[in-house]
């Protein structure tokens, strides 16, 4: 997980999903309050899974276009 450099999302990036290494990107968002996070899965992925800890700084110009 990384934040964006604004500090106004959390990026999880990876994982494992009990057999295999994932390739998925979800952003968490809150609008309000913490009782409106939800998390929000990208269509854009991972050439590769991943599934253990790496940590890229993302550009708030990169950003913007991973989850809308």
């Amino acid at each position: 997980m990384v934040s964006s450099p604004d500090k106004k999302a959390l990026y999880a990036i990876g994982g494992w999903d009990g057999s295999d290494e994932t390739n998925d990107i979800y952003k968490l968002h809150c609008i309000d309050s913490i009782q409106t996070c939800r998390w929000t899965k990208s269509k854009t992925t991972l050439r590769y899974g991943r599934s253990l800890f790496v940590a890229i700084p993302i550009p708030n110009s990169l950003a913007d276009k991973l989850c809308k």
